[in-house]
């Protein structure tokens, strides 16, 4: 037992330079929405001036061409390369017609047809973290890895509290969240043993 408890250390680094650095990165839904909101603005624009774009005429689809070329050659309209010109207006429609055409549904659907689970919340982060975190106690420590609860005061506490919080409120800085952490995890342990014991019986 004291060898595992020396080797904290290096498990623990070991673990949030791997495990901690993904469960971390993964995406609340909230950003996620905040974002398409935000696409879906620049999508709607590009559709507009898509729209602008078909009712210019022969003579100002050349011009959309030109012009911009020569600003970026630095060049007369004599020594302006109008083929490079035209595939550059061209691709730049090109692109804006994909970029219109973001959220067309296309995007929603993965390649085997199914839709794209959301990211995990901030609960699931913390699920994950916890999972972690009760694994490592476990190995450490010999010993399987509780929710106890103070009845009288209903906070969580006990071994594996007093570990989980060490760790906590080093990787988040406070240690808002925990209690929520530890019963969301406590929570799903009990549903995982439930449904073993029926399978079993």
């Amino acid at each position: 037992m004291p060898d595992r408890v020396a080797l904290l250390p290096e498990i623990l680094r070991a673990w949030a330079d791997e495990d901690l650095r993904e469960h971390l990165s993964l995406e609340g839904r909230v950003a996620k929405r905040q974002r398409e909101k935000r696409l879906r603005s620049v999508e709607a624009r590009a559709q507009k001036l898509i729209e602008a774009i078909e009712t210019v005429d022969h003579t100002g689809a050349f011009d959309m061409a030109l012009k911009p070329q020569m600003r970026r050659a630095g060049t007369s309209l004599w020594k302006t390369d109008i083929t490079a010109a035209k595939q550059r207006r061209d691709g730049a429609i090109s692109w804006l017609v994909d970029l219109a055409e973001i959220f067309n549904g296309s995007e929603s659907e993965s390649a085997n047809g199914k839709k794209p689970k959301p990211p995990p919340d901030k609960a699931t982060r913390y699920y994950l973290v916890m999972l972690d975190l009760a694994a490592i106690f476990e190995l450490v420590s010999g010993e399987e890895p509780r929710r106890r609860v103070d009845f009288d005061s209903g906070k969580t506490y006990g071994p594996f509290a007093d570990f989980a919080a060490g760790v906590w409120l080093v990787v988040f800085g406070n240690i808002r969240g925990l209690s929520y952490a530890v019963r969301v995890w406590a929570d799903e342990m009990t549903r995982q043993r439930k449904l073993v014991l029926r399978i079993i019986q």
